[in-house]
């Protein structure tokens, strides 16, 4: 048997990448992702920017070969605030890149540190996703580079993921939170 699994947000500004992630494991040998506005992708990972206000289901179908499986969670798309916003955004990440982003220790067991050194001072926004997809926490920023710790104390042990957005930049990194250590 096999179970679909994926992350994605819940909630994007019209226009704004989003990044889908394929947690199915073990690994499946086929995907395909349907958007719900009549785009479909084969990509284990895949990137799209929704370019109408609403509310889309999202729907990952996973095989191992044998058998067959479809998770389908919503995905909200809202407005943007202001086209002003919109082009002062495209110029920052025309100018922007995330030189480095690291998480560790690596297992974890009650606090993880990440550190991150940015091209320029800019608003970063920090997630931690379970592996459901829920967002465990979230932190808003600004900085050019800082050395932050998340405590870990309430997370059961698992594979977390943290998504760091910056600029139009995304990292993402995988940890593992091990209370037994």
């Amino acid at each position: 048997s096999i179970e679909a699994l994926f992350l994605m947000p819940t909630e994007v500004v019209i226009g704004e990448l989003v990044h889908f992630v394929q947690l199915t494991d073990p690994e499946p040998v086929s995907f395909v992702w349907d958007f719900g506005d009549g785009g479909q992708s084969t990509q284990k990972d895949p990137i799209r920017r929704f370019r109408e206000v609403g509310t889309f289901p999202i729907s990952l179908t996973v095989s191992n070969g044998a058998c067959t499986n479809t998770l389908t969670k919503e995905l909200s798309v809202v407005a943007r605030e202001s086209r002003e916003e919109e082009e002062v955004e495209d110029l920052q990440a025309s100018f922007f890149e995330i030189i480095k982003a690291d998480l560790y220790p690596n297992p974890a067991k009650n606090q993880v540190f990440v550190d991150l050194e940015l091209s320029k001072e800019v608003d970063v926004r920090l997630r931690i996703f379970d592996l459901t997809g829920k967002v465990m926490e979230t932190h808003v920023i600004r900085t050019d580079q800082q050395l932050m710790r998340f405590n870990t104390d309430t997370f059961s042990s698992g594979v977390y993921l943290m998504v760091i957005e910056a600029a139009g930049r995304i990292e993402k990194r995988r940890f593992i939170i091990n209370k037994g250590i």
